[in-house]
């Protein structure tokens, strides 16, 4: 069965991102980027998985393990916040974001941690409207790119 179908549709994007931040909205995934996991969220302020973005991950685990046996990837993981807060601040919770998911995808794959790159995106990236309560809750994220 594929990926897409056992779970909800949002959490397999092809998304507009290119790897190491930096694609403007739009452009097109290169090929090397084979799937984007969004939809892992956290609360304000707080790098702390939420167990819904554990959920998540764990299915992501299981449908890169079968996916890719051979373990034949690199993860990229891109840490994301809300516009609150200050600039420098906002580097480092979306690094720390990033960096919990990678510690936790590394240690459900078995995957070196030097096979999965961390990067934070502060708040320079958002795909919603800070102005609200639900805009922010979609900007304070981690995107997981999977690179062959």
């Amino acid at each position: 069965m594929r990926y897409e179908q056992q779970i909800e549709r949002p959490l397999v994007l092809e998304a507009p991102l290119t790897p190491a931040i930096g694609g403007q909205s739009g452009e097109a995934l290169p090929s090397q980027v084979v799937r984007v996991l969004g939809d892992v969220t956290f609360a304000p302020g707080s790098a702390a998985l939420l167990p819904p973005s554990r959920a998540r991950l764990d299915r992501f685990a299981e449908w890169l393990s079968s996916s890719y046996p051979d373990g034949d990837y690199r993860l990229e993981i891109q840490g994301h916040t809300d516009a609150h807060g200050s600039d420098a601040g906002n580097e480092r919770l979306g690094l720390g974001r990033a960096e919990v998911v990678r510690r936790y995808l590394c240690e459900l794959l078995v995957l070196p941690l030097d096979r999965a790159l961390v990067v934070s995106a502060g708040a320079r990236s958002p795909v919603d409207d800070d102005g609200t309560v639900a805009g922010r809750s979609r900007n304070r994220r981690v995107v997981v790119l999977v690179l062959r």
